[in-house]
């Protein structure tokens, strides 16, 4: 019984100073937890000074727009359609390269998977297996009884594996 209390008052005493330390962390938290309300409010308003900043840039745009600023305009938009002509070139050729590894990666799992089921097919003929024993030729000792009807054969599936298409369209 002795030996019970004194585990108990070391569990006790194990316990509060537990409570001590997270009481103690916990101001540690708060600090973090207001430091990090402060860094959110701070990128709040870096935020909405950047929102400010583009609708500036956007309104000083309009307004070189309206005072006939063609060529300066003109050339803006010149370089405007020869970005999006070397993105869209770009694009297209990391589209191409993608469906060509595609194209790679589907043609090296169909050879694999052609070879397994060969392997699988070879393995099944060497093991003999085979739904029914010579049929019609062995009438002395039948395999079935006489009227017996298979209900659950399973045919094997044909296999018909043909190249996928791929049409590729310039856009």
């Amino acid at each position: 019984m002795k030996g019970k209390i004194e585990e108990l008052e070391a569990a006790l005493q194990n316990c509060e100073m537990r409570i001590e330390f997270l009481e103690a962390n916990k101001e540690q938290w708060k600090g973090q937890l207001h430091h990090s309300q402060d860094q959110v409010r701070s990128r709040d308003y870096i935020m909405g000074e950047a929102v400010t900043q583009i609708r500036e840039v956007a309104n000083y745009l309009q307004s070189l727009a309206t005072k006939s600023m063609d060529k300066r305009l003109e050339k803006l938009e010149q370089m405007q359609r020869d970005m999006q002509e070397q993105m869209q070139s770009q694009m297209q050729e990391q589209l191409a390269k993608i469906q060509q590894e595609m194209k790679e990666q589907m043609m090296e799992s169909q050879r694999d998977m052609m070879n397994q089921l060969s392997q699988f097919l070879v393995g099944r003929m060497d093991k003999g297996k085979c739904p029914m024993d010579n049929v019609g030729e062995n009438n002395e000792n039948p395999q079935y009884p006489p009227g017996f009807i298979l209900t659950h054969v399973q045919t094997q599936p044909v296999i018909n594996l043909q190249k996928p298409s791929v049409t590729i369209r310039p856009q």
